[in-house]
């Protein structure tokens, strides 16, 4: 429930806003998954994953001051696992695959450079998962389709040339998405770390 406020908030910050900015945004990166458990199993105590994820979507933000605002978006992604066995050679292990709506809110930092702000912030990202596979082509049920939430890092450029302007940025989001604690055995975790390089195409209101 906090977090619904937490976004109604922000929705009703653009009455405050001395700059506003909307637009989309796409981001590309790497997840990095390491599933921990298994004992004899797996032969090692750790299985890895590093594969691509996408995410795009639309995104405002909304400076409150000039060197405080607050960055927010609603974002469709594709997370890929495909988790490896590192023993004496990499043995391939099953594959997941989810769909998810994301929703990322974060308090922003802004250093002006000329005409142009550099942007470092700091919030969370909720995430919703819609659908997904594993195996490669089993659905995943809807009861195990989880919604998670976890700490976010940004750091953006912004760049306008009258009311257009693109964004570049990095973003670091820890612990969402992946496999729901249902779906591995008593005493494994799972641990999820993401990277993503974005551009974003904004209009200044």
């Amino acid at each position: 429930m906090r977090y619904v406020m937490t976004c109604i908030i922000v929705l009703s910050l653009p009455a405050f806003a001395v700059d506003c900015n909307v637009g989309a945004e796409g981001m590309i990166g790497i997840g990095l998954s390491h599933w921990s458990g298994g004992g004899d199993i797996w032969f090692t105590s750790t299985l890895y994953s590093q594969e691509p994820v996408y995410q795009a979507g639309l995104g405002v933000r909304l400076w409150l001051t000039e060197m405080i605002g607050v960055h927010a978006g609603l974002e469709y992604s594709a997370y890929n696992y495909e988790y490896e066995i590192l023993s004496y050679e990499p043995v391939p292990f099953p594959k997941y695959n989810y769909n998810s709506l994301l929703v990322p809110v974060d308090i922003l930092y802004g250093i002006s450079v000329g005409r142009n702000r550099m942007a470092i912030g700091a919030g969370f990202c909720i995430c919703k998962q819609l659908s997904g596979t594993m195996y490669g082509t089993d659905a995943i049920p809807d009861s195990l389709l989880e919604t998670t939430v976890g700490p976010e890092l940004l750091l953006g450029y912004e760049i306008y040339s009258e009311r257009i302007g693109i964004f570049p940025s990095f973003r670091y989001i820890y612990g969402i998405n992946g496999l729901s604690e249902r779906m591995i055995e008593a005493g494994d975790e799972v641990s999820n770390h993401y990277f993503l390089l974005g551009l974003g195409l904004f209009y200044r209101l």
